[in-house]
């Protein structure tokens, strides 16, 4: 008997919250070939977590759904919460560099804490160097 009741279900989700470069690329064409190439990189990385992730969850008898997503992190999770009727939510946090950062691009995990209406776990990274 596994811990989780049967039936369980779970939803591995990624959002991709990144500036569209739309609106530079008439005035600065290799500042936007940088970006564009940056956010491809990030794309594969993020697809085997998420192939792992699902492979995890089922081997544990979990039923895995993937989604991914580009747009508002805060609002596409708390609308994904919202559409599962969610007990509970997971969510990573990022690593911001400085408080103006911090500002700058808003906490997701902040306003998923406080605006989500299930138990909300922040998972924070190790402090544990991979090797």
């Amino acid at each position: 008997m596994g811990v989780w009741p049967a039936g369980t279900e779970t939803l591995l989700g990624a959002v991709d919250d990144s500036t569209p470069t739309t609106q530079i690329v008439s005035r600065l064409p290799q500042a936007t070939a940088m970006i564009n190439e940056y956010f491809r990189n990030q794309a594969s990385p993020v697809s085997g977590m998420l192939e792992w992730g699902t492979k995890e969850f089922n081997n544990v008898g979990l039923a895995t759904s993937v989604v991914s997503e580009k747009g508002d992190a805060k609002k596409i999770l708390l609308a994904k919460a919202e559409e599962w009727n969610a007990d509970c939510i997971f969510v990573g946090t990022r690593d911001f560099k400085s408080a103006f950062e911090r500002f700058r691009l808003g906490s997701v995990s902040t306003t998923i804490v406080t605006d989500a209406r299930c138990t909300v776990e922040v998972v924070r990274p190790s402090d544990e160097k991979q090797e």
